[in-house]
């Protein structure tokens, strides 16, 4: 049973995660995320923070 609660919560966990990283492109569409913000190919340190884009 403890094998299938850690698979459950790591599931949520992760969507939640998804969730909060997809925010603030939420409603564009991908034609405008890439004209904004270009090719993605990393991510940002957590000190960095959204304003430094």
């Amino acid at each position: 049973m403890d094998r299938l609660y850690y698979k459950v919560y790591g599931s949520l966990i992760g969507a939640a995660i998804g969730d909060a990283m997809g925010r603030p492109v939420e409603t564009y569409h991908y034609e405008e995320i890439s004209k904004e913000y270009g090719w993605i190919d990393n991510l940002l340190h957590a000190s960095e923070g959204v304003n430094h884009l």
